[in-house]
């Protein structure tokens, strides 16, 4: 998951894997997150990494995108800027 830093990642996963909205905000870095589920009564195990929004992290990111089936972009869609700032991150 990428986007910019308080635009609702973590959360969103949160709310998938763990079926919990967080209470607070907290900065994350990086951190794993794993959802089972079935469909078509296939057990099917999602594990997604929540990457860090931060700027100072931005070298780093791309690490985390080898490998990976998909990428989901996330932004805030009360401030258009960090719809921008991750189109450019994802580039």
């Amino acid at each position: 998951v990428v986007g910019d830093a308080e635009c609702g990642k973590t959360a969103l996963l949160q709310v998938f894997a763990k079926d919990a909205y967080p209470g607070s905000y907290v900065p994350t870095v990086f951190e794993n997150y794993t959802a089972s589920f079935e469909i078509d009564k296939r057990r099917i195990e999602l594990n997604m990494w929540d990457t860090s929004g931060s700027s100072y992290y931005d070298n780093v990111r791309p690490l985390a995108y080898p490998d990976s089936d998909a990428v989901l972009i996330c932004f805030d869609i009360s401030r258009p800027e960090t719809l921008d700032s991750v189109l450019k991150k994802v580039g």
